[in-house]
Order: C-alpha cells, then sequence, then structure tokens
C-alpha cells in the first residue's frame, strides 16, 4: 500500500497479525514499534513484526509504501485482486 501524508498528520497506534515493513519513499516520519521511536528519512525502512504495537507520525511531507504479509484481506473490501485470487486457489 502506498500512501502520501501531509506534514504532522499521524498515524495512530495500531497492532495486527501482520508482519508490516514500512519504506519511506520521500521525506522524514516519526515511527513508534513497541515503544520504540525513531525518526526515518528518504530510503528509511523499519519492520514492524506480527502483533507489535505501532503508530507513526508525518515529520514533513512524505510518500511511505507499506508492505503486509500475509495480505491484509481487510484492504480489499469486495473481493481480492484476479493475482491473489488464483495464488489462494493453489
Amino acid at each position: 500500500m502506498r500512501r502520501r501524508t501531509a506534514g504532522l498528520k499521524g498515524v495512530q497506534g495500531d497492532a495486527h497479525p501482520h508482519e508490516q515493513v514500512v519504506h519511506l519513499l520521500e521525506g522524514e516520519f516519526s515511527l513508534t514499534i513497541a515503544g520504540i521511536n525513531k525518526v526515518g528519512r528518504t530510503g528509511s525502512v523499519a519492520v514492524i513484526p506480527s502483533n507489535a504495537r505501532h503508530s507513526g507520525k508525518a515529520v514533513t511531507a512524505c510518500r511511505v509504501l507499506d508492505v503486509f504479509y500475509p495480505l491484509r484481506e481487510d484492504y480489499f473490501p469486495n473481493s481480492l485482486p484476479m493475482v491473489f485470487q488464483d495464488a489462494k486457489s493453489a
């Protein structure tokens, strides 16, 4: 999932069974994982373990690429994209 954030926009605390990789494509983003806070800059990568409480806040306008495993089916409320439907039936 790719997203743009405006300066100082926050992401509320969250925890989920999916592992998450956060790749900061552009800007600065403050990320707290399991109580540890770090500020990432363009090119930074963070790994959020399964069920770890985490939150974040854009320090500047930024672009973030989030990757989840396993697939976050809740992000596809109507149906999974065809490529994922084929993979699940294999």
